[in-house]
C-alpha cells in the first residue's frame, strides 16, 4: 500500500481572483488581468470569488446530487453510459473506456452535456457529442440541472472576458468560439476511502481536456493540485468560491504559456464527497491555432492546430465506455 503525500496550501499558493473587478474601472480590471495571467502561467488554478452565481443554486444542485446517487443501483444502471453514444449517463465505480492502461477511479459519475433535440442543426448533421441527455425519474432534477448549466454558461463568459484581457486579446475575437460551446457537466460522488491505497484514488492525476474548467465542490475537501516542482498541494473548498483551472486547449492557444496543472482527488474525509465540475470548450468545428504572440515566449512550446470536436470525441472514447460511434 502507498500513502499518498500532499500538504495543505498556503493562502498565496493558489490565487484568489476577484471577478467583480471587471466592472470596477480600468485600474481594477488591469489588476485582475495581471493576477489571472500570473495564475494561469504559474499554478494553472485559481479560486474565483464574486462570480455572481447564487449560493442557493449551488445548494440546489448538491441536493440533486444526493438524490441521484441515493437511487437504487438498478435504477441508475437504466441510465448507464453504455446506453448513450454521446457519453452521457451513469458511470459506476471503476468503469473505463478503451484505455485499459489508465487505473480506475473510486468515484461514480453522471455525465451531461447540452440537451439538444432532434431539430438542432448539430443533431440533424449527426455531429458527434450532439444530442439528448439521459434523465432520471426524479421530479425537479432536470429543472435544477438546466438552471445550473445556465449559471455556468454565464460564468463561462465572465471568465472568458477576464481571460481575454489577461492574454491581451480581443474578447470579440474569442467569444465566437463559444457561441455553441462543447460544455460537459459531471455530477460526481466519491465514496469514503482509506488514506493508504494502492493504484486507485478518487480521481487519478490528470489534466483537463477542455479550454477551462469550473469546479463546485462540497466542504469535504479532496482536490489536490500538482505544483511545478512535483509536490501535491491540497486545494480545500473556500466558502462561496469556485475553483477554476486551465485546460489543454488554452494551453495549446498560448503555446504552453498557460499551464494545465495535473490534479487528482483523494477523499481523506472519511465521508461521502460530492462535486460538480463544468468543462467548457469551443464550438465543435473550431480549429484552435496557437497565437503567434505567444510562440516567442521563453517558456513556449510548439503545438499543432487542433480540431476541437474531433479531439474531444477521440478523448471521450478512450476515457469512458460507450455504445459506439453513432452520435
Amino acid at each position: 500500500m502507498t500513502l499518498l503525500q500532499s500538504r495543505k496550501v498556503e493562502i498565496s499558493e493558489i490565487p484568489v481572483i476577484d471577478l467583480a473587478r471587471l466592472g470596477q474601472g480600468p485600474a481594477a480590471r488591469s489588476r485582475l488581468y495581471i493576477e489571472m495571467r500570473e495564475a494561469c502561467e504559474t499554478t494553472g488554478f485559481f479560486y474565483a470569488q464574486n462570480h455572481g452565481v447564487p449560493a442557493a443554486a449551488a445548494e440546489r444542485v448538491f441536493e440533486q446530487c444526493h438524490r441521484l446517487f441515493a437511487l437504487p443501483k438498478a435504477e441508475l444502471q437504466e441510465m448507464a453510459m453504455t446506453k448513450s453514444p454521446l457519453f452521457r449517463g451513469f458511470l459506476e465505480v471503476g468503469q473505463r473506456g478503451t484505455n485499459l492502461q489508465r487505473p480506475p477511479d473510486i468515484l461514480e459519475a453522471f455525465n451531461l452535456g447540452q440537451d439538444l433535440g432532434p431539430d438542432h442543426p448539430g443533431v440533424i448533421a449527426r455531429k458527434p457529442l450532439h444530442g439528448p441527455n439521459q434523465w432520471p425519474n426524479l421530479p425537479g432534477f432536470k429543472e435544477v440541472v438546466v438552471e445550473w448549466q445556465g449559471h455556468m454558461n454565464g460564468l463561462m463568459h465572465t471568465i472568458l472576458r477576464a481571460m481575454s484581457g489577461a492574454l491581451d486579446i480581443s474578447y470579440d475575437s474569442l467569444s465566437p468560439w463559444f457561441e455553441q460551446p462543447l460544455c460537459q457537466m459531471r455530477l460526481l460522488h466519491y465514496p469514503p476511502q482509506p488514506p493508504q491505497i494502492g493504484h486507485m484514488m478518487g480521481a487519478r492525476p490528470h489534466q483537463d481536456t477542455s479550454f477551462m474548467t469550473i469546479l463546485l465542490q462540497d466542504d469535504r475537501g479532496g482536490l489536490e493540485v500538482e505544483a511545478r516542482n512535483g509536490e501535491w498541494l491540497q486545494a480545500p473548498p473556500r466558502p462561496d468560491m469556485f475553483v477554476v483551472n486551465v485546460g489543454e486547449y488554452l494551453e495549446l492557444l498560448t503555446s504552453g504559456v498557460c499551464y494545465p496543472a495535473k490534479h487528482r482527488v483523494v477523499n481523506r474525509s472519511g465521508k461521502d464527497r460530492y462535486s460538480v465540475p463544468f468543462f467548457f470548450s469551443p464550438n465543435f468545428d473550431t480549429i484552435v491555432d496557437p497565437l503567434p504572440e505567444f510562440a516567442a515566449k521563453p517558456n513556449a512550446r510548439p503545438f499543432k492546430p487542433m480540431h476541437i470536436g474531433n479531439d474531444m470525441a477521440r478523448f471521450f472514447n478512450s476515457l469512458w465506455p460507450t455504445v459506439g460511434s453513432g452520435g
